[in-house]
């Protein structure tokens, strides 16, 4: 009873900003109209939720119908280091993660005996590469709006740091020598037919609402369609026990990241319009001096799931400092880093932290010269 008016008044409070964000203020000049206008362009639009809302639902399932544990036994001190890299990459993309929130997985895993590299390959790709913030990358940043090319940069280079950060990482700090096993019976339990059915109709869906050029009518028209036959996949072919874990953990993930974006991207809208006052402009913000910035910012600060895109968006940032941002700040942040510290040492800390800065960097000023 207590969730069900948990999520009342959280779909009343998005219906109070979604009528807001529809009406007049979003054009006035002064400071309210561009927190809404923020709010509008990085949430609470329809095309926005078109592909947020599907993505969680896709992530849900991949984490229900998957157990990360089942990659995670790739990760071992046991398991050959290619396999190792690969189901940290893998995992990533099913945890859809702070940089907070994931350090008890990252403490268990670490625990367990996994080697340096994989361990802090997963502790990045966890929040940079999971299945939300990919979508929410490419939408907000992407198609039609001018940025397409830095999330096309932010996306590989979060996929190549995570691999760049694990391999040195275990260059600096090796494990011992341990002979590898065979991971075919860790990685032989895929989902069902019916949860893969139900996750290539949700991709189906996450693409046609998302990435299709479309008027909202349109839009509109095609959504309920397939939604109906998802719903009849998953009532036909998934076991109700699966189908409730699935609906509970997609609401779970929505309730984890929706509020907290909302709030980051108010926030964020009143900084930008605070910046223009000032006589800042995105356009001066390039060159070396601000690429080293967004790199140790983006690292020490703590950045709500999706708000470094957000933040760069209301500040119509697009050249290779945004992508040193996007980049550095999935990695870690001041908080986490207490955590961390406490599960691997000063010195490991500090050796990511530095790698995060420099790999953001050197990663992302280039996008600057294109």
């Amino acid at each position: 009873m207590r969730r069900v008016s948990r999520s009342l008044i959280a779909a009343g409070v998005v219906g109070l900003l979604l009528a807001a964000c529809s009406g007049n203020a979003v054009a006035e000049p002064g400071a309210a109209g561009a927190a809404l206008r923020a709010l509008k362009e990085c949430v609470l639009n329809w095309a926005i939720l078109a592909t947020l809302i599907p993505a969680f639902f896709l992530a849900a399932l991949i984490k229900v119908a998957v157990p990360s544990h089942r990659l995670l036994r790739c990760l071992g001190p046991q398991a050959g280091r290619p396999a190792a890299y690969g189901a940290a990459l893998g995992s990533g993309t099913l945890l859809s993660l702070c940089s907070c929130n994931i350090m008890p997985l990252f403490g268990s895993i670490w625990r367990s005996g996994a080697g340096a590299g994989p361990a802090f390959c997963l502790l990045y790709a966890g929040p940079a590469v999971n299945v939300v913030a990919v979508a929410y990358v490419c939408k907000v940043l992407g198609f039609g709006m001018g940025l397409w090319l830095v999330a096309a940069a932010a996306i590989a280079g979060r996929l190549l740091m995570g691999a760049l950060l694990g391999l040195a990482m275990e260059t600096f700090f090796p494990s011992p020598e341990s002979k590898p096993i065979a991971t075919i019976d860790a990685m032989s339990h895929s989902p069902g037919k019916g949860a893969a059915l139900t996750m290539g109709t949700l991709m189906l869906l996450l693409i046609t609402l998302g990435f299709v050029p479309m008027t909202p009518q349109f839009r509109l028209a095609v959504a309920p369609p397939v939604v109906v036959l998802i719903g009849l996949i998953a009532w036909r072919r998934l076991e109700r026990d699966l189908c409730v874990q699935w609906l509970r953990e997609s609401g779970a993930q929505m309730l984890r990241t929706l509020p907290k974006l909302a709030v980051a991207a108010l926030i964020l809208g009143l900084l930008g319009y605070a910046a223009q006052r000032f006589g800042w402009s995105a356009a001066a913000a390039e060159g070396p001096a601000w690429g080293s910035v967004a790199a140790v910012g983006g690292t020490l600060m703590y950045f709500p799931m999706l708000a470094d895109v957000a933040l760069v968006k209301s500040f119509g940032w697009g050249g290779g400092a945004a992508v040193v941002l996007l980049l550095a700040a999935p990695g870690l942040s001041l908080p986490a880093m207490l955590t961390a510290r406490r599960e691997v040492g000063l010195k490991r800390v500090l050796c990511y932290v530095a790698l995060v800065v420099a790999f953001a960097f050197v990663l992302g000023m280039p996008y600057g010269l294109l």
